[in-house]
């Protein structure tokens, strides 16, 4: 199912996600990691989301 998040505000916000199988927990890390380096445009995403066997839309 297709789904985002945002931040409509200008205050910093955390998020807490939970997801299970155990695993999902490094792809978080990894998109961290990207957005370090840059705006985590689709292509970017994409490229992440491809390791953990799943396609963002």
């Amino acid at each position: 199912m297709a789904h985002t998040f945002s931040n409509a505000s200008e205050a910093p916000v955390r998020f807490l996600n939970f997801n299970t199988p155990a695993g999902w927990e490094n792809y978080m890390r990894d998109l961290g990691e990207a957005a370090k380096a840059g705006p985590l445009t689709p292509d970017v995403i994409g490229r992440i989301a491809s390791r953990y066997d799943f396609q963002s839309v």
